[in-house]
């Protein structure tokens, strides 16, 4: 027997700062699913603004919305992991205020589920569009709909892409096994929950995209720099090839498997941060690549890139034209027919979609 939808099932989590008409538009994608057994549990950081008039305007017309205001600014890390602590309902998903869901979202979602009880997560595709609604890459290219099983699924991760939280729900009980979201981390923090989730729990994909990450001016995969990426990363790889809760034949795999996986990210960065003219991080991320996997070809490679391009201009202008084609040939592997940019186009113009101002920026204060 289905639930009523006074009985929530799912717990969106939706952490906020100072963003009320993007926050508009995100609860208006979780109240459009057509899943109806949930709650949106919004997390306001200190905002001290309209947001606090903005969800109880929703709450007075939807009994679904909830709100929670910090006492004062807990950083976004500390919004995010004090609202998972709070989870009552079996199972959750994490939604940014700047990011919305597609309508079938759950219900697709829920689907993994039926299909396997036991897993963790259950996954749909995530699309990418910047600030005026123009599709970027979509994630996953390689991944078939289906049950992936530990270890073989982290090293799935591995091979096809990161499938990113926006676009999945979890079971609650794995937060017995996983514990808290690690806020020593910082900004890496799901990146750690997801794989290490994966390494221990089947979970379930669906290659149907499920939910739109907005790229812009003031988002994290803008904000990227060394010090917020490199040592948070070496950390989540040592704990997931030194867990003990994956069996001792499949750490030796899930080593080697990271360490690879580990060494294209490195290059790929190094080459994203010398594009930004982030000439240090790339030099510094190179210097990884030799301290860590003894690669001094490919450091001193990726190094004399970066001081290329740095005393000489033309260098970086060819190499972003390059970077232009790249994308312009993995975009080209995607069917626009399976891309619902028409829901996609009628969520993002909901409310708001120009909230990207300083005063309108998801930042900790300083």
């Amino acid at each position: 027997m289905d639930p009523s939808p006074q009985e929530p099932v799912i717990t969106t989590i939706l952490p906020t700062y100072r963003r009320p008409r993007l926050l508009r538009r995100a609860l208006r994608s979780v109240l459009a699913q057509t899943y109806p057994h949930f709650q949106v549990c919004v997390f306001d950081n200190h905002s001290g603004d309209e947001t606090a008039a903005v969800v109880h305007e929703f709450a007075a017309a939807d009994p679904r919305v909830k709100y929670f205001c910090h006492t004062q600014n807990v950083g976004m890390v500390g919004n995010f992991a004090q609202a998972m602590d709070r989870v009552e309902t079996p199972y959750f998903s994490f939604l940014s205020d700047d990011d919305f869901l597609l309508p079938d979202f759950y219900r697709t979602a829920m689907q993994g589920f039926e299909k396997c009880p036991r897993a963790g997560f259950s996954a749909l595709l995530t699309l990418y569009v910047d600030d005026q609604c123009r599709p970027g890459r979509r994630q996953m290219l390689g991944w078939k709909a289906g049950i992936h099983l530990p270890p073989e699924g982290l090293s799935a991760f591995l091979k096809y892409g990161f499938l990113t939280w926006t676009a999945m729900i979890f079971q609650k009980d794995i937060i017995k096994s996983l514990g808290s979201l690690d806020t020593r981390l910082g900004k890496n923090i799901d990146t750690d929950f997801v794989l290490r989730a994966a390494s221990r729990f089947p979970f379930a994909v669906c290659d149907q995209v499920g939910a739109a990450v907005v790229r812009h001016r003031g988002s994290q995969g803008f904000e990227t720099r060394y010090d917020s990426v490199w040592p948070a990363l070496t950390q989540i790889l040592d704990r997931i090839s030194n867990d003990e809760n994956v069996v001792p034949e499949a750490r030796q795999i899930l080593r080697k498997s990271l360490a690879v996986w580990h060494q294209h990210v490195i290059s790929r960065w190094c080459v994203q941060f010398t594009l930004l003219k982030d000439f240090e991080s790339a030099e510094r991320a190179a210097r990884l690549m030799r301290e860590l996997y003894g690669r001094k070809g490919v450091a001193f490679l990726l190094r004399a890139i970066a001081r290329t391009c740095r005393v000489f201009p033309p260098a970086l202008w060819a190499g972003a034209g390059l970077n232009k084609v790249r994308e312009a040939l993995v975009q080209s592997r995607v069917d626009p027919a399976r891309l619902p940019m028409a829901d996609v186009q009628r969520m993002f113009h909901t409310d708001g979609q120009t909230d990207y101002t300083s005063e309108g920026m998801n930042r900790e204060p300083s």
